[in-house]
């Protein structure tokens, strides 16, 4: 699916040569060559969500029809033709556990998945503990939580900082050997999408 995209829109060419890149490097790292170093996290808000009932606590808030679509568009980006992941780390609130969900079942990703209440509007430095603890075999994983923590742990993680839409997705590369060693700083973005970009080309 990127290969399609990537003759269609520029933007997803370079994204795609990013990741190729980002995989690339995190197989040398298994390998040792080079010496290189690096785990690949990819960070993701929960799909849009619903408010028609007033009475329905935020926590247990599902998504809306926009969020069940826009959830299976990103989910193009994963799987045999995009970027495999070997963990999927999200908040319990239905919203982000939906989005969670239906992206392993669109992508069709064999993954260990984990559903934590710590990170319902979870801020930076909780995001980084929870995914502190992940098996050091993994080198990739994808967390899925709320704003405004999710904009502030890509501006701490990578420098960046960039609106973070709902169902929006980010791939940072860490320049870490093991998930325990991520600080402040020891990131950089290799690409941003949203759904309304993907939706422009597909």
């Amino acid at each position: 699916m990127l290969a399609t995209l990537a003759t269609m829109f520029p933007t997803l060419s370079a994204l795609r040569k990013d990741n190729d890149a980002a995989e690339a490097r995190a197989t040398e790292s298994a390998t040792g060559y080079r010496g290189i170093t690096v785990k690949t996290l990819f960070l993701m808000r929960h799909a849009k969500s619903d408010w028609s009932d007033s009475a329905q606590s935020d926590f247990d808030r599902p998504l809306n029809k926009r969020g069940r679509s826009d959830t299976p568009r990103m989910a193009t980006l994963f799987g045999p033709d995009g970027a495999e992941v070997d963990f999927i780390l999200s908040s319990a609130a239905s919203r982000a556990r939906q989005t969670a969900e239906l992206l392993i079942e669109s992508s069709q990703l064999d993954v260990t998945s984990r559903f934590d209440e710590q990170l319902y509007l979870a801020d930076s430095s909780t995001l980084s503990h929870a995914v502190r603890s992940a098996d050091q075999k993994w080198e990739s994983g994808l967390v899925v939580a709320h704003n405004p923590g999710m904009e502030d742990w890509l501006a701490d993680l990578s420098s960046c900082q960039l609106r973070f839409p709902t169902a929006a997705l980010a791939c940072v590369q860490l320049n870490v050997g093991h998930w325990s060693d991520i600080v402040e700083g020891c990131g950089q973005l290799q690409w941003f999408v949203t759904p309304r970009l993907l939706k422009s080309v597909l």
